[in-house]
């Protein structure tokens, strides 16, 4: 049996979302963020309801979320309180959700797309197969967790560029090796902007993804150009990631020293711009 699981979130608590959803999703268990007509629905066919809040006051909450048993997850023990009654709620195991793959995952691919792990609004064209997501905090994550080789083949296309201001400038990335220890994500970025193409680590420290990043290089000249099409080759191996960008402006090569052998998942981080994925193939190596 697949149970169904409903997240409601501001906006600004996206990565909190994220966390959540990655980790519910490592139990078996389905998420969705369009949670209003959902509860109402579940209140109606009398199925279980478990508020959960966090930065946010019951009183704040519609009636069907205003309930006694509600808890609020402001630290990781409160989320691991939370994990370990979901899975007494469903007789699930709280241990060995993990799905280390040694297969390859066609994120285009009908029979990928509806397992993979999807936050914020993402969209599949059925004539051409082509995926689309955009906007912060919101990511396609892939069903299994890599182990530390494993290459990313992708055709990506970045539109509806939108850039904060100048020190927040426009930028989208791949996602490698993601993983919620503490109940907080972290995650290698290959981000790509306007100027350069580089490599960071999100979330090392447990804290939110504006001020806990690190750049692990300088990387090297990039522009992000809207509406070109990218084809990039990711290969993650012996503690190196390697990059091949092939673009209508020419060629390019990066490679990055890893601090560690990535193990978790792999996907888009649209960020500040609107991609289209025309492929996304991810295999061990």
């Amino acid at each position: 049996m697949t149970h169904h699981i409903f997240i409601s979130y501001a906006h600004k608590n996206g990565e909190i979302a994220a966390s959540l959803a990655s980790q519910l999703d490592d139990l078996g268990l389905k998420t969705s963020g369009w949670v209003h007509a959902e509860a109402g629905a579940a209140w109606v066919l009398e199925k279980p309801i478990l508020p959960v809040f966090r930065l946010v006051e019951p009183s704040e909450m519609t009636e069907i979320l205003r309930m006694p048993h509600g808890r609020k997850i402001e630290t990781s023990e409160q989320i691991d309180a939370l994990l370990d009654d979901i899975c007494k709620m469903f007789s699930l195991p709280r241990l060995g959700g993990v799905r280390v793959s040694l297969a390859a995952e066609d994120f285009n691919a009908p029979e990928s797309w509806t397992n993979l792990l999807k936050i914020g609004p993402w969209l599949r064209n059925e004539d051409d197969r082509t995926i689309s997501g955009r906007g912060m905090h919101n990511y396609v994550l892939s069903r299994n967790h890599y182990l530390s080789n494993f290459t990313i083949e992708s055709v990506l296309r970045f539109v509806d560029l939108s850039s904060v201001n100048r020190l927040d400038p426009v930028n989208a990335g791949i996602v490698l090796g993601w993983t919620t220890p503490r109940g907080i994500r972290r995650y290698y970025n290959l981000l790509m902007n306007q100027e350069r193409l580089l490599l960071e680590l999100i979330g090392d420290r447990g804290g939110d993804a504006y001020m806990d990043y690190r750049h692990l290089d300088d990387g090297i000249p990039f522009t992000l150009t809207k509406g070109a099409t990218y084809a990039i080759t990711v290969t993650v191996a012996d503690q190196r990631v390697v990059a091949r960008i092939i673009s209508p402006s020419g060629q390019l090569s990066y490679s990055a020293a890893l601090p560690e052998n990535p193990l978790g998942r792999v996907g888009l981080r649209p960020w500040r711009s609107r991609i289209e994925c025309e492929r996304f193939v991810v295999r061990s190596t």
